[in-house]
């Protein structure tokens, strides 16, 4: 239509863009082949000059404008009556421009109109017009706004910098077996392709009391800015009271943007404390966990980020993140591996690793030793080989309930055969590990021996046994004693209280009838009173010694008893110096005893024999050892009147006598002594006898030290 407007035939679809600009353009371009035609047709010039959607200036061949359109006004921000005189007066002194006018071809340049945020930027397509005869009538420049698409070349440009660089830190990251410094290059990658004056990593720690701290770890800064790694401030820093906004956006994934002089007033002094002007901050999660932030610091220019940038740094702390995860991780495997490889090479504890279905994978050197079989000859093998047959299908009964459903792990005692056919006893600690559905994975047990603790156990059950009898058996003898110290008692009572009675009723019989008596009365009530007094002095006396066999400490020894036997019966015959008594002393006669003791025993136990041997023609005193029905025991065996055999369990009791003082003098505590010896020592003593066939004292002593021997 425009060109039929100007008597021209259509020139079709034409290709415009090795131009830079819009057909309309080439169509202006035609038509000021025909000048003289602009001025010729104002309605036409108005039709296409005005109707272009860029700016257009005409600019004749000395420089002067000729014509602008309408749209050009508001590019260059001037009055459209300002569009006039020489073109420089408009557009400034712009080389680029003057080149291009110079030149006499078609070419293209830029400019800038405006400053700051209301700065744009225009492009120049500049195009000389010829006549007929091809001689320079003047220039047609078009000026386009450019800003936003060079806005949008600008970030493409820096998205396919900041992917690359993301890309070659990547590799950093992948390659470098030193976090460090693969961390390190990555951050100096990232941050010169981002074109920003810092880049750093922060990582997070809690307080004691459960507040979140900050720490930077990694820095890279641009030549000439401040380096703030070393910054106390920045390390173990809380996020509140001051940085509460920023842990509130970090942690729920949302970054922290902006230029500082719009920040809240609590966290602007710190940022420009670090000559911050705009910052970036991309938090990093780790495994679900805000674990840090990734930061960008512009120091000298305010910058608004562009949401692509912001998307591939978001990428790029990622990535940098999970390498810091997977390097811990990794570290933290490797100690765990070492830990555990230490652990499973402790020498007291037998460790086994298996399969579900019972195979040996791994065992320790303690199993090995434990079992007695080289490792070579366990790997492989069903674990439960090594168990003693009775005890196999218990093993894998409570093995088979445990695989089915329980992870936490059981504890059994086992016995194992060993390679040498001996046993160990020992405790077994089973966990099944399990993968995440469910199955399981290997088994790991824990083989302790025990062998030891269950002879100790043996050992103790066999002593408790033991005290147990003797407790019984002490209570027994408690029982006895009491009910002995009762009849004592008693018969203290009524042996001391006889011939007290007796010197009572005499010695009142002389006082009250003094003047009637005669001189041989009165002799005779005063014998009779004596008699009782000495009788009771004697009892006193046998008691006195029946108590002093309880006052002092038994010092228990290794003693000869032929020996301590020896001894007592010098003592006893040179109380019977008229008697001539055959006494046998068999040898090696030993028990574990107080020898001070014993010699009073046997003291006592000669002197009952001599006494009750008095009638007897040829008298004869055994002593030695021999087999009861109650065990061995050592012996005294007399030949003398003996006594009757219904009355053997009263021949030990104080004061109680079987045959008349008439027959056979004494106060009946001789024996009682002797019982009291014997129990103390922890032993038994008991009579045998019967009337004119003699009689045989039995009694026990401990061969070897008591459990309290020490004590």
């Amino acid at each position: 239509a425009v060109a039929r407007a100007f008597g021209f035939q259509p020139f079709g679809v034409m290709d415009a863009t090795p131009f830079g600009c819009s057909v309309s353009t080439v169509l202006l371009v035609a038509v000021m082949v025909r000048w003289r035609l602009l001025g010729l047709r104002p309605l036409a010039r108005d039709a296409v000059v005005d109707s272009i959607e860029e700016g257009l200036l005409l600019v004749n061949d000395l420089g002067y404008i000729a014509d602008a359109n309408k749209n050009l006004a508001p590019l260059l921000r001037q009055a459209p009556t300002e569009i006039r005189g020489h073109w420089t007066r408009v557009l400034g002194d712009r080389q680029e421009i003057a080149r291009l006018l110079a030149s006499g071809k078609r070419g293209r340049a830029e400019m800038t109109v405006g400053e700051g945020d209301r700065a744009r930027t225009l492009a120049v397509e500049c195009t000389p017009v010829f006549n007929e005869s091809q001689e320079l009538l003047g220039h047609a420049l078009i000026f386009r706004d450019i800003t936003e698409p060079r806005r949008v070349r600008l970030a493409l440009e820096a998205r396919d910098r900041l992917l690359k660089a993301e890309a070659e830190a990547a590799v950093k990251l992948v390659t470098s077996s030193n976090l460090d410094t693969a961390v390190q290059d990555a951050i100096r990658i990232i941050g010169e392709a981002a074109d920003v004056d810092r880049v750093y990593i922060f990582e997070n720690s809690i307080r004691e009391d459960g507040e979140p701290l900050l720490s930077q770890r990694y820095e890279w800064v641009r030549q000439g800015v401040s380096i703030q790694i070393d910054n106390p401030v920045l390390q173990n820093m809380p996020y509140r009271p001051d940085y509460s906004r920023w842990y509130d956006l970090l942690s729920t994934g949302q970054p922290v943007q902006g230029l500082v002089r719009d920040f809240p007033a609590q966290e602007r002094p710190l940022l420009e404390a670090q000559d911050i002007v705009s910052i970036l901050v991309i938090p990093i999660h780790i495994e679900g966990r805000f674990w840090g932030f990734m930061g960008f610091d512009e120091c000298h220019e305010e910058r608004v980020w562009a949401d692509g940038e912001v998307a591939t740094l978001r990428t790029a702390a990622a990535a940098i993140g999970g390498t810091i995860a997977r390097a811990r991780a990794a570290a933290e495997l490797k100690a765990s591996e070492r830990r555990f490889r230490s652990y499973f090479d402790l020498p007291l504890t037998g460790l086994l690793i298996s399969s579900p279905d019972r195979k040996i994978l791994e065992v320790n050197q303690a199993l090995c030793d434990m079992l007695g079989y080289p490792k070579e000859q366990l790997i492989g093998r069903d674990w439960s080989e090594f168990y003693v047959p009775n005890g196999v299908s218990a093993a894998l009964e409570r093995y088979e309930k445990a695989l089915k459903d329980e992870s936490e792990p059981y504890i059994v005692d086992r016995v194992y055969r060993r390679r040498d056919g001996s046993h160990v006893y020992a405790r077994v600690a089973v966990r099944i590990v399990r993968r995440e559905d469910g199955t399981p994975d290997y088994v790991l047990a824990a083989v302790t021996d025990i062998t030891e603790l269950k002879r100790s156990e043996q050992e103790l059950m066999d002593l408790t046994a033991t005290l147990r009898q003797r407790v019984a058996d002490q209570t027994f003898a408690l029982e006895n004693a009491v009910e002995e110290l009762q009849r004592f008692e008693d018969t203290v009572s009524a042996e001391l209280e006889a011939p007290l009675r007796i010197a009572e009723i005499f010695i009142g019989e002389l006082w009250e009838r003094d003047k009637d008596l005669d001189d041989r009365t009165k002799e005779e009530l005063l014998r009779c009173a004596y008699e009782a007094i000495r009788d009771l002095g004697g009892k006193l006396h046998g008691m006195r010694r029946l108590t002093d066999t309880t006052k002092g400490s038994l010092i228990r020894v290794p003693t000869e008893l032929h020996k301590v036997a020896e001894r007592a019966l010098v003592i006893v015959r040179s109380r019977y110096p008229d008697r001539d008594v055959e006494v046998t002393i068999a040898p090696d006669l030993n028990a574990w005893a107080d020898p001070r003791y014993m010699e009073s025993l046997f003291e006592e136990l000669f002197d009952n024999a001599f006494k009750f041997t008095g009638p007897v023609p040829h008298p004869r005193i055994q002593v030695g050892e021999e087999e009861t029905d109650q065990g061995p025991a050592f012996y005294v065996r007399d030949n003398g009147v003996g006594f009757p055999a219904d009355m053997a369990d009263r021949v030990f009791r104080v004061f109680d006598r079987l045959h008349p003082p008439q027959e056979f003098p004494g106060r009946g505590v001789g024996l009682a002594i002797a019982h009291r010896i014997v129990t103390r020592h922890d032993g038994r003593i008991w009579a045998v006898g019967d009337l004119g066939r003699g009689a045989t004292i039995y009694f026990t002593l401990p061969k070897e030290p008591p459990c309290d021997a020490g004590e």
